[in-house]
Parts: structure tokens; C-alpha cells; sequence
């Protein structure tokens, strides 16, 4: 562990936290766009034995400003995340990642740097430095979490380096900014108190650089080490998860995501559509980030014990000790049991079935709401003795996973209906089959023609990427994708929806060069795009087209829109996630051939929310 000095800042390593001779401070702070390394502080040292300077007074404001704050108050030692880790050894960042959590429970005092807040004068009231610190981006960020939870003492200072408060006296105030319990941040009550899931929820709403430390800035809040893999993208939350499925009982780890607000048969069936099996991210057990578990901070796991009566793991929003004082229920005789395979995740646990749908039964509570996750045959099971299941159906509302098992703990209902509960051994999917991560859908939607320089059209690759990301089961489909092709046989391009069974039409999109022998292409140009809805009559030739609407430079800012009918052939990919009523195709003259190549660009029209139609 490397510390600086505070009278110096020159760099010190202990084999310890526990090691460093009368305590250390420590710095949470959000990163600007250019900080202090570890090998600037090693060369402010160097150059400094020659010259004779204070290499704190070579040093960046906030390596400066910190040091002499811990000096004040009494300490030799800081460490600062942006100098005391040489970030060019991959073992020596993993070490320091797997350890941060320690470091920072362990320091004497912990200064938050509000570089956002400002101080109290003629100018700024206490309102004005209050309405600040709730709004500081310093609350926004993935690793100020457990920067925030570690150490018992935290002192949060302005931008001018001046104390604003403790985190134990803003323990209230920050339960109302981050929503975790002020019990938690007073170390009343232990991480060991609260759900997987409602500590997952506050890390909901922050953000990381790389997608990576999503899971790395959350690994001392549930007590895992792994080994850090920068590159891995989100691949590194699913590990993260599966860790925690490994040393954790609680299985709130599986209940994020939306809840089915139908109680009744009758309601269910009406929001019930055949697009229910399509897979989506949120088709699997596992979350896909943690803004997945933005809904899960009131959620409680109970658990029997040996008494028979039941352990409740606590809410975000609540640390009450008092029990819901329910009996037990024989159907949760035992504990569900989770093991990992190459086929998914074996699962023996209680579930219900009514209607030719299942529920698995997990104990899980909101207020006095039984839920339990809505389990859906996976298209692809390996063997039909052991049934896999995907999580969740789909309808314009959105991907609903969770649904209600009623508010009595010895029985259930379903639908509004009395049901029953078996033990069972299944298969649950709990993160999509190698090749089919969104990244690698991605890469695979490339269509060839792009990558010809003769060819009429090209599609702008990073808008593509985006597009179909954007409606996790889209994907483009062309059978007939020759490199070289001119454009003087038309070509066709269907966009499907992945679900169960077959893939299902979205929509396709027809391109070609006009053949008709105009006197004069200058005005309507010969390169012609035809977007196709399902349910629209097939030409019994491709290439037919209307010259007046579908040549390209015919239309308005050379853009077009295709409206989406509210029908339910349609209805399969207008969903809360992107919630479109059209689709949008704009074209621009290609930079390397500006007269006979356009890029073409496609993008979801979203409905008008109080104000103007918006396309992403």
C-alpha cells in the first residue's frame, strides 16, 4: 500500500493498512480530466533532490490541498487514489481495486472533496451550500459508494477546502440524496443487515467510466475479491453476480426489474401479448448493469430458521426490527439451492403453476406483497426431462419479471386465483449463451455491401450498432449481401425480432438504383430506399418502388419516417424500452464518394411526451 507524506507528498509503501505508524488519512474524490500519477509523484521527488523544492508544492491543487489539511489535523500519512497506485501494473491496480474497500474502512478520517460545493459568504446562504451538496456529482458516482459506506469518519469539505459537516451529522440528508438507510452510514447496523438487493439499488443511479468498475466499485460492498479484467465490458458485472450467488443465501440477487401490476386473470390475459417470449437482456436471471435494481430497495428476503419462525433480511427504506408476524409456510420447508452449469443455473426451489405459466417462490417481500419471478420455457432447452426457463414476458408496457403471489404467507395466488406450490429442479438461463452478448449481436448485424467502395449505399456502422442495441432482440438479416454490390439489382433487408420459435418480421428495408432512363437524374437522382412494415403487401418485385417518394433526393432533408399502425403484429417491438412509433431513415452523401454513395442511418421515433416527437 503506497501513502504520501503529507509534509512532502513524496510516496511511501506499507505492507498494510494496519502497518502505517499512527493511522493515515484518506481521500474519495471525483476524478477531473487530468490528475496527479503515480510516476509524476516519483518524478516530482526526483527532480526535487537536486533542486531543493517541496514536491507538495510541485503537486496538483487537490494532492497539495489534502496533504496539508491531514498535516493540520495531524496525520503523516494520506492515500489518494489518483497517485498512490501505479496504474501501469495490472496486478498492482487489481490488488489495490480488491482492496479499496478495506483501505477506506480502515483509514482514521476520510475527506470528501466536494469540488461542486461552494462556501458560505456575502453571496452563497446556507440553502445555496445545502441545495449543492444534494446536488454534487460527487453523490452520481460509482466509486464514492463505498467511499461513502467504509469509513465510520467522513468529513465532506467545500471547494475551497473548508469542513461542511460529518457524515454522521448529515446521516438524515444523505439517506434523502442516496437513499441508503442513515443507520447504515451511522454503522448502527452492518452491510450483513441488508438485502443483495437493496444494496444494489444504491448503485442503481451512478456511473462509471468504464463499464468495468460498474462491478469493481462494488465488490467491498458485498465482501468479493476477483481478479479484474479490464475489457471484459459488463461481462465483469455478471461475474460479480455469479460471486455473490456463490457466498450469499439472500436470492433478492435475482429480483430486479419491473413488477406485473395485473392481480386479476382477466387483466393478464388482456396484457398478455404473443411477443411475450422474445429475449431481451432482461430475460435472464442475472441483471444486465445495476440500474437494473433501481426498483429493488424495498424488497426483503425472509428465510426460515431453525425455530421455524423467519429471518428478515432489512429494505433500504427500512431498518425496522419489528417482525411482520407471519407463520410459517410448509411449502418453505428447506432452502432453495443455486448452482452454476454450462447449461445455466440448476435451481431446486418451490414454484407455482397455473394456466400453463410458472412462478418460482423465493420468499421475497414488498410491504405485505409476496413476489415471485414469472418463469417462461427457454426456446433453446437442452433437454426437455430438465426444463430451462427464461425470466419474464414482454408487452407494450415493458418486460415484467416479477409477479405478485398474493399477501398470505401459507398459501398463494395466481392470477387472483388460489394456488399451490411444488419443489422442483429446473434450469433457469441466467445470461445469454456465448456469441449472443449485445456486443456480439452487434458486430454480427454488419451488412457486407458497406465495406464495398462501388457500392450506392453504406450503413454508418456505429449507428446501426446503436439501433439494434437500443431493442435488445433486433436483428439484421441479409441473405443475399454481396461485397461489390452496384446497386442495378435491388436489394431487400429484413430487420427480425429474436424470440422463442421463429424469428418475427420487423421490418425490411429495400434499396437499388432507379433503371428508369430519365432525361434528367438531377433532380430525383436514381438511389431510391423503401422501408417496409409487417402486415404491408410483398411487391412481387423487390425493385418496385414510386420514383416520387422513394428517391432519395426527393425527401425533405433527404429523411423519411415510416409510422408504425396501432396493431398487435406490430405491437411486438414498441415496448417501454423503446417505446417507438415509427422509424426514421435519413441519407448522406459518403465523404469518400459523395456522388455515388449515401450513408444511410436509421432511428427509433419515440411518441411525444408533453412536448416535441424526439428519434434516438
Amino acid at each position: 500500500m503506497w501513502l504520501l507524506s503529507t509534509d512532502r507528498a513524496e510516496l511511501q509503501y506499507f505492507n498494510s493498512p494496519e502497518s502505517v505508524p499512527g493511522g493515515y488519512a484518506i481521500l474519495s474524490h471525483v476524478w477531473d480530466t487530468e490528475e496527479q500519477s503515480f510516476q509524476q509523484t516519483q518524478a516530482y521527488k526526483t527532480q526535487c533532490l537536486s533542486s531543493g523544492e517541496n514536491p507538495r508544492d510541485l503537486s496538483t491543487e487537490k494532492v497539495k490541498q489534502s496533504c496539508i489539511l491531514a498535516q493540520e489535523h495531524g496525520y503523516h500519512w494520506i492515500w489518494n487514489d489518483t497517485c498512490c497506485i501505479d496504474k501501469t501494473s495490472s496486478a498492482e491496480l487489481s490488488e489495490a481495486i480488491n482492496s479499496m474497500f478495506r483501505y477506506y474502512s480502515l483509514a482514521d478520517v476520510c475527506y470528501a472533496f466536494l469540488r461542486d460545493v461552494p462556501s458560505k459568504g456575502p453571496l452563497v446562504d446556507e440553502d445555496d451550500v445545502e441545495r449543492s451538496f444534494g446536488y454534487s456529482v460527487w453523490h452520481e458516482r460509482g466509486w464514492t459508494l463505498q467511499e461513502l459506506i467504509a469509513p465510520p469518519y467522513v468529513l465532506f469539505l467545500n471547494r475551497d477546502w473548508d469542513i461542511i459537516a460529518s457524515k454522521t451529522d448529515h446521516a438524515n440528508m444523505l439517506e434523502e440524496i442516496t437513499k441508503i438507510p442513515a443507520a447504515v452510514l451511522r454503522h448502527e447496523y452492518g452491510l450483513e443487515d441488508v438485502s443483495v438487493a437493496a444494496r444494489m439499488s444504491w448503485a442503481a443511479k451512478r456511473k462509471t467510466t468504464r463499464p468495468e468498475d460498474e462491478a469493481y466499485c462494488l465488490l467491498g460492498i458485498f465482501s468479493i475479491n476477483m481478479p479484474t479484467l479490464y475489457g471484459e465490458g459488463r461481462r465483469a458485472f455478471q461475474r460479480l453476480q455469479e460471486e455473490i450467488m456463490k457466498n450469499y443465501p439472500d436470492t433478492t440477487l435475482f429480483a430486479w426489474g419491473t413488477p406485473w401490476e395485473y392481480s386479476t386473470e382477466a387483466a393478464w390475459i388482456a396484457g398478455h401479448l404473443a411477443s411475450s417470449h422474445l429475449l431481451t437482456d432482461h430475460s435472464y436471471l442475472l441483471a444486465p448493469a445495476p440500474s437494473a435494481f433501481g426498483s429493488s430497495g424495498d424488497l426483503v428476503h425472509w428465510m426460515p430458521t431453525v425455530d421455524g419462525e423467519k429471518q428478515k433480511s432489512r429494505s433500504s427504506s427500512s431498518l425496522s426490527l419489528v417482525s411482520l408476524s407471519r407463520s410459517p409456510s410448509r411449502v418453505h420447508v428447506g432452502i432453495p439451492t443455486f448452482s452454476i452449469t454450462p447449461h445455466g443455473i440448476r435451481a431446486r426451489l418451490p414454484v407455482v403453476e397455473r394456466l400453463g405459466y410458472t412462478v418460482g417462490v423465493f420468499s421475497w417481500f414488498m410491504g405485505k406483497t409476496q413476489f415471485g419471478l414469472l418463469l417462461v420455457p427457454s426456446p433453446d432447452s437442452f433437454d426437455p426431462r430438465v426444463p430451462r426457463y427464461n425470466i419474464g414476458v414482454m408487452n407494450t408496457e415493458g418486460h415484467h419479471r416479477l409477479i405478485s403471489l398474493g399477501e398470505k404467507n401459507d398459501a398463494f395466488e395466481l392470477f387472483g386465483k388460489a394456488a399451490t406450490a411444488q419443489w422442483k429442479e429446473i434450469y433457469l438461463a441466467h445470461r445469454a449463451q456465448p456469441g449472443m452478448e449485445p456486443e456480439v449481436v452487434t458486430r454480427s448485424a454488419r451488412i457486407l455491401m458497406s465495406f464495398s467502395m462501388y457500392s450506392p449505399f453504406r450503413f454508418s456502422q456505429s449507428n446501426l450498432a446503436e439501433f439494434i442495441t437500443q431493442h435488445g432482440s433486433l436483428r439484421a438479416v441479409c441473405t443475399a449481401n454481396p461485397v461489390g454490390w452496384t446497386g442495378e439489382k435491388p436489394m431487400e433487408i429484413p430487420f427480425t425480432i429474436r424470440g422463442g420459435g421463429r424469428p418475427r418480421p420487423a421490418f425490411r428495408l429495400r434499396l437499388g438504383l432507379c433503371p428508369n432512363h430519365l432525361d434528367d437524374f438531377r433532380t430525383t437522382g436514381r438511389h431510391w430506399a423503401k422501408l417496409d412494415l409487417p402486415g404491408a403487401e410483398a411487391p412481387t418485385d423487390i425493385g418496385m418502388h414510386n420514383c416520387a417518394a422513394d428517391h432519395v433526393h426527393t425527401w425533405p432533408n433527404m429523411t423519411t419516417t415510416i409510422h408504425v399502425p396501432d396493431q398487435a403484429d406490430v405491437l411486438i417491438y414498441r415496448r417501454a424500452r423503446t417505446a417507438v412509433d415509427g422509424i426514421t431513415l435519413t441519407v448522406s452523401p459518403y465523404a469518400v464518394k459523395p456522388e455515388d454513395t449515401f450513408v444511410i442511418r436509421l432511428f427509433w421515433r419515440r411518441p411525444p411526451r408533453g412536448g416535441e416527437t424526439t428519434e434516438t
